[in-house]
């Protein structure tokens, strides 16, 4: 089981390989971690990079190796879940976060309905 903990780390792991790879011009805090299950019930982990400057020096082609950078590390820590990223920016990070609460109640009520439903 991958605790809390592990995640932690799996977070400095990235956000070590993000600060290396883009050493000047973008700060990286927080990166946030999550397990997760797409649609079709595989497990992954939700990379959630909120970052502070310009946007223009995070490079298309620098994000996406990135994970190839960093999965031999997740390996070694237990994660074999794919990690899929998304980078947010600080100034619009609030607004995230409330868009992903309510998304998150609208999935409960959804399965309550469901649930109901079924009885």
């Amino acid at each position: 089981m991958i605790t809390q903990e592990t995640l932690d780390t799996a977070g400095e792991i990235i956000g070590d390989a993000l600060r290396e790879k883009f050493k000047e011009g973008l700060v990286f805090d927080p990166i946030v971690i999550e397990r997760a299950v797409d649609e079709w019930g595989d497990d992954y982990l939700r990379v959630t990079v909120v970052f502070e400057g310009d946007q223009k020096l995070l490079d298309p082609g620098d994000t996406i190796t990135l994970v190839r950078e960093v999965r031999e590390q997740l390996l070694d820590l237990g994660i074999d879940e794919f990690p899929v990223t998304w980078y947010h920016l600080k100034s619009e990070w609030d607004r995230w976060q409330r868009q992903d609460r309510l998304r998150a109640e609208r999935r409960k009520l959804g399965r309550r309905r469901k649930n109901r439903a079924t009885r």
